[in-house]
């Protein structure tokens, strides 16, 4: 049905049949991206690729208020904790092997 149409849906809302369509693209494009930077970049994600981007300004999805460089900033900031979470993760285990062997070498030394 989709394909015998001419002329494109003009209002803002999309049809069921495209929006099933696009969201299997989405589907797609995001297990072509899982490993890469752009799933961390809102001008280069997956519903971006797929739908286009954004008017000026706007972030797709977020409502009134969110812009481009706050949610960039958002997103640059919870993957820092993230590997500051990690590093102290590892070292917190360093430290607990590390307390293992200094009770060992004091039994030994009693």
């Amino acid at each position: 049905m989709r394909t015998t149409h001419k002329l494109v849906h003009t209002m803002r809302r999309k049809g069921y049949p495209r929006m099933a369509h696009d969201m299997k693209k989405i589907e797609d494009c995001a297990q072509l991206i899982s490993g890469t930077s752009a799933k961390d970049s809102i001008r280069n994600d997956v519903i971006a690729r797929v739908l286009g981007s954004e008017c000026c300004g706007r972030v797709r999805g977020l409502g009134f208020g969110a812009t481009p460089s706050k949610v960039d900033a958002q997103i640059q900031s919870n993957g820092r904790v993230r590997e500051l979470e990690s590093q102290l993760q590892t070292q917190s285990e360093r430290m607990e092997a590390l307390e293992e062997k200094v009770e060992a070498l004091l039994k030994l030394s009693q």
